[in-house]
């Protein structure tokens, strides 16, 4: 009898609160059931062929470190799935190559590895002693080289054992010869002068430009202010004076002196 009293709308409530209860233990039992099922369908992914690298797309690169590129990252990943590719020790992998300075590495799904290169950019042609080689602008080794492009200028450095390709060489006359590098186009237009050579060596770095001209820099200190130095002599003279400069000593950069063709 007392239950035909009850308000109807308190049952519906009810019946609300029941319905809400049952919602929130069957989300709750669906998200125990992904905690357990999500890590072993991306196991099985990721053992599975459904993301197999198959393709390697390459940007950056010329044609021969393209082919490089893309024998490396074969032979790191080919066959294997995408969710398993360690990007990062396929980069360094990558970096190994002596041409290559960065590289970044891309899963594109479902099937390619995607790698981003910067090049090395040669600086110079070493020759140390009988050996030959092109440098980057930090030292590296890129490879062998009996002559370079007419472009690249030659750095002259004490004979050395032959470093292999992607080595870096840091001696102290490598470092002045190329510090002479970076400094030099900041300093020289061409309309003064290019630079040809550089001798660098334990008693002092020669710089030779176009003509012959040497810019004696003495010890590898201060090599920027002697440079400095040199590029305002030479400036200040007319074109046909520079032509008949034989060299011009900063190596006491406070007092340059100026010598001339015979």
């Amino acid at each position: 009898m007392a239950a035909a009293h009850v308000d109807p709308a308190l049952v519906l409530r009810r019946r609300a609160l029941r319905r809400d209860e049952g919602r929130r233990r069957l989300a709750v039992l669906l998200g125990a059931i992904a905690i357990v099922l999500l890590p072993l369908g991306y196991w099985a992914l990721a053992h599975s062929s459904v993301f197999a690298a198959s393709q390697v797309a390459v940007t950056g690169a010329t044609p021969r470190v393209d082919a490089l590129v893309r024998t490396a990252v074969s032979q790191d990943v080919a066959g294997e799935s995408l969710l398993r590719v360690d990007a990062s020790s396929l980069a360094a992998r990558i970096e190994a190559i002596p041409d290559v300075k960065l590289a970044h590495v891309d899963r594109a799904f479902p099937h390619t590895v995607a790698v981003s290169v910067v090049m090395e950019r040669p600086a110079g042609l070493v020759r140390a002693g009988k050996a030959s080689y092109i440098v980057s602008v930090d030292g590296r080794v890129l490879r062998a080289a009996a002559k370079a492009p007419e472009a690249l200028p030659r750095l002259l450095l004490p004979a050395s054992a032959q470093p292999a390709p992607g080595h870096t060489v840091a001696t102290p006359e490598m470092r002045s010869a190329l510090r002479v590098l970076a400094v030099v186009p900041h300093r020289f237009p061409e309309s003064i002068a290019r630079l040809k050579k550089v001798f660098a060596s334990r008693g002092g770095v020669v710089a030779v430009f176009g003509h012959g001209l040497q810019v004696q820099l003495g010890t590898t200190g201060s090599l920027d202010v002697k440079l400095r130095v040199a590029a305002r002599v030479l400036g200040r003279m007319g074109a046909s004076i520079r032509r008949s400069v034989a060299y011009v000593n900063v190596s006491a950069p406070a007092r340059p002196t100026v010598g001339y063709k015979k």
